[in-house]
């Protein structure tokens, strides 16, 4: 009957009952009942609001004994509105493992009572592994009899909300029958209970529950019932075989005592409030829904067959119509060009499809095209269908990553590429993309381009292109970028010939030029000489950097910290910030070339605040050539400064400079933190410069802390240490300290230190330099 209504007037039928709260109400378990089950039904009608299906997660796959499978952690909503969430992957026997079966505990709030009670596997035949919503009791809490009838003195604390599995057998042949599937499809259903399956069953099963030809057809006759259009598993809720508290996760297919395999997509939906009448059965967010998991389903499917596991003489003798009775209308196939590659050989795989090649197509239009082939109709192999291949222009040009081939339909084929024009050049894309640097090289893809490449002008910015490199005749000019003027700027590709004349932007830059030369890096810690240092203060350490390069470059500046006692590292370099010589944060510096010995260095520091409940640690300068950061003379680390908590600074004076360490043979070299890895029996050096405007004279001497004997040594130099060396004005007086390392040392703070000590001659005052670095084995 017709219930009629006022304006206004309140309609309480089928209205959420809440309970009413007010004082001096006597509160029983019953009324916090009745009050969760308006707090779930609250939660179950915003549940609807979006749809029944899966949302996150939840993939099932196939464990390799056949007869269990492992689900991922996910979400989805059933019918009811009942979100259904499982917190871990977890393995799911789809036949009764050995042992006791675990009970659960009973509980009030259960939203779904009405799955049936099914058994595991009835034997061969098409399954559906379902979620449900699940409860039991978890915990235990006190009661008191006192309270009056049907009290009890303990009860559970909580009751927890999960989810349980079914494996639901279905008619498979039924609801081919009803989608529309003929006598062809039928008889690969069949062949499931037969000794020789259809290599085809995967693909018709899933079509069955995919709706693929019930959709088609319903094109024919759009304006029908609603009822027209009902989808397979709508159909399974419809006859009771599906219950509306489950959602279906995956297909099995069990042959014998196990699964032939799990397949996710024929089964997974994507939840949509959508109807399913007209239009929106066939656009918009139900028509792309419907559309997506048949292309996942064919990818998934695909990968079975040519994916990891599978030997690659079988990769190579898949042909598409042995094993696919439909394909998505677009497709992308991966194929096989080298060794390793996991995809397919065309030439076998399209055996005996009528497949035009289509030439090749721009990158851009590749998801246009599948994303319209989600509402388009699927392929049935065995009609007297027309398929055009293309290929990707920019992903043939790049020559790497996995090459494909592109798939779709005839009715598609308008998306692939554009309209033929009447002869005038088209430029469709420019590769590599970016900023082109001159004299870069660059390929322009297009069509109707004059063959030979010669006989088209060609112009980036007003200057010509006189020079072609190899490309392809009529559809890829690759030239290097002409010098111009004023760049960096936006400047315009034009190509012309006989029929017309094309243009394209795209940003030009000036050459990078990478500098070469060294580094010399310097202590310059003048101003903290003789400084204590105490837990809490903000020291600043300085270095001076010269660039002996024959042209600028960008470089990058960081702060390492090493061997610190009794707190980490990086509890340092929290507080640690390369700054400039006036003390603001900056750690990228343009250096300027300098000639040896001219004073012209870079003040670089590093702000660092020492930590409480520290002794010591090392304060290294790391620096990094941006243009080129595995140059080892260009990227450098500075010798280690030791910062010794209450103890007294000691500064190194700037005029000595210390060369890159390196390896004399052996295998290893000069760590990111500044240390000369070795292995046993490895030998190191260290060059270390002096240079005067008069004669001067330097001894110097070198030592190894910790010294433990047997770990390294130092071998007899020429001259030795404590050896006066004379160093004539304006010269480098080069001389260098050898270490060997002996064997492998497990102490990670071992230390090489050379003091240089210089009387300049002239009565100008004698200075002491030195250098710290770490040596290590690994």
């Amino acid at each position: 009957m017709t219930i009629e209504l006022p304006l206004q007037g309140a309609h309480l039928t089928g209205g959420l009952e809440r309970v009413s709260w007010w004082n001096g109400r006597i509160l029983t378990a019953e009324d916090m009942t009745d009050h969760q089950r308006a707090v779930d039904e609250a939660d179950r009608r915003l549940g609807r609001t979006g749809g029944a299906g899966v949302v996150d997660g939840l993939f099932v796959s196939r464990r390799p004994d056949g007869r269990s499978v492992d689900v991922t952690a996910g979400l989805a909503v059933d019918e009811t509105g009942e979100t259904l969430a499982l917190g871990t992957d977890v393995t799911v026997h789809l036949v009764p493992p050995p042992g006791p079966a675990a009970r659960t505990p009973p509980a009030d709030f259960v939203a779904c009572r009405t799955v049936p009670q099914a058994a595991t596997v009835a034997g061969t035949g098409v399954y559906l592994l379902t979620i449900a919503s699940a409860a039991g009791s978890r915990g235990a809490a006190p009661g008191s009899a006192a309270t009056g009838v049907g009290a009890s003195a303990c009860g559970p604390r909580f009751d927890v909300a999960g989810v349980q599995f079914r494996l639901v057998e279905i008619d498979i042949g039924g609801l081919a029958e009803a989608g529309g599937h003929g006598k062809g499809d039928l008889g690969v259903l069949a062949s499931l209970r037969s000794r020789r399956r259809d290599p085809r069953l995967r693909n018709v099963i899933a079509h069955v529950l995919l709706d693929t030809l019930v959709r088609a057809r319903s094109l024919l006759a759009p304006f029908g019932p609603p009822g027209r259009y009902t989808p397979a598993l709508q159909r399974l809720a419809d006859g009771g075989t599906l219950a509306a508290c489950e959602v279906p996760l995956a297909v099995v297919v069990w042959a014998g005592d196990r699964a032939d395999f799990v397949d996710t997509w024929a089964a997974r939906r994507t939840p949509s409030t959508a109807p399913g009448a007209w239009p929106s059965a066939f656009i918009g967010a139900r028509g792309s829904d419907g559309g997506l998991p048949v292309l996942l389903q064919f990818a998934d499917h695909l990968g079975a067959l040519v994916g990891p596991g599978v030997p690659p003489a079988g990769r190579l003798t898949r042909e598409a119509r042995q094993h696919f009775r439909y394909l998505p209308p677009a497709v992308l196939l991966p194929l096989v060009e080298r060794s390793g590659q996991q995809g397919v050989d065309p030439s076998v795989f399209l055996t005996g499809l009528r497949v035009r090649d289509g030439g090749s197509m721009v990158a851009g239009r590749v998801w246009p095209l599948l994303t319209a082939s989600l509402t388009a109709p699927v392929v049935d192999l065995d009609a007297d269908v027309v398929l055009h291949s293309y290929t990707v222009e920019e992903a043939v040009d790049a020559g790497a990553g996995q090459p494909y081939l592109v798939l779709a339909a005839d009715h598609l084929r308008h998306l692939a590429t554009p309209p033929v024009e009447d002869g005038r050049p088209v430029i469709t894309g420019v590769s590599p993309p970016g900023d082109h640097e001159i004299g870069s090289r660059i390929t322009v893809h297009g069509r109707n381009f004059a063959v030979p490449d010669s006989h088209n002008t060609v112009t980036v910015g007003g200057a010509r292109v006189r020079r072609f490199h190899a490309g392809t005749p009529g559809t890829a000019l690759v030239f290097d970028v002409p010098s111009m003027p004023r760049v960096p700027r936006t400047a315009s590709i034009v190509v012309s010939n006989e029929g017309g004349t094309a243009d394209t932007p795209i940003s030009v830059i000036a050459p990078v030029v990478v500098p070469q030369g060294a580094l010399e890096i310097a202590e310059d810690l003048a101003d903290l000489a003789g400084k204590q240092l105490d837990p809490g203060e903000t020291v600043t350490a300085h270095w001076l950097v010269t660039a002996l390069t024959d042209v600028p470059g960008v470089y990058t500046f960081s702060p390492l910290v090493s061997g610190s006692s009794n707190v980490p590292d990086r509890v340092w370099l929290e507080t640690a910030a390369v700054v400039d010589d006036a003390g603001n944060e900056k750690d990228t510096f343009e250096l300027a070339p300098a000639t040896a010995g001219s004073g012209e260095a870079v003040r670089i520091g590093i702000r660092i605040t020492i930590p409480v409940g520290t002794e010591q640690a090392d304060l290294a300068l790391r620096c990094t050539l941006v243009a080129n950061p595995a140059d080892p003379l260009l990227n450098r680390t500075s010798s280690l400064v030791l910062l010794t908590v209450s103890g007294k600074m000691q500064a190194s004076d700037p005029r000595t400079t210390f060369g890159v360490p390196f390896l004399v043979g052996g295998s290893g070299g000069v760590a990111d933190d500044g240390a000369l890895v070795m292995a046993p029996g490895d030998r190191g050096q260290m060059l270390i410069a002096e240079r005067f405007d008069a004669a001067a004279t330097v001894t110097y001497t070198a030592s190894i802390t910790p010294a433990t004997p047997g770990f390294w040594v130092l071998e007899q130099p020429t001259p030795g240490p404590s050896q006066e060396i004379a160093v004539e004005a304006g010269s480098p007086g080069l001389f260098g300290v050898t270490v060997r390392s002996l064997r492998e040392d497990p102490s990670p703070s071992r230390t090489l230190r050379v003091q240089v000590s210089a009387d300049p001659g002239g009565g100008a005052e004698g200075y002491v330099s030195f250098v710290r670095l770490r040596l290590r084995n690994s």
